[in-house]
């Protein structure tokens, strides 16, 4: 999601979410951050703000190979509802 997008991860997942899309966060992205990792010894080029850029701003949807056709425009459908609403396009 572009930093300057005119709506959250949280909103569009409410909004799939309501729709009967489910969604998951993105939980990779930043191994240190990983409560596994957090306190372990590790190398870190940077800051890592992109990492937890793509971190905090993506999601699953949920997907199976026996999602039909119909059912994945569906999907795009619906996603592209909710874009135009928030950009008016």
């Amino acid at each position: 999601m572009k930093e300057k997008a005119p709506f959250t991860r949280n909103e569009i997942a409410i909004y799939l979410e309501k729709q009967n899309i489910e969604t998951r966060p993105f939980f990779a992205g930043c191994m240190p951050d990983q409560p596994a990792f957090r306190d372990k010894p590790h190398r870190a080029v940077g800051n890592l703000a992109v990492s937890r850029r793509i971190r905090d701003g993506s999601m699953f949807i949920g997907c199976h190979q026996k999602i039909s056709k119909k059912e994945t425009q569906y999907v795009v459908e619906k996603i592209a509802d909710f874009i135009g609403k928030k950009t008016g396009k």
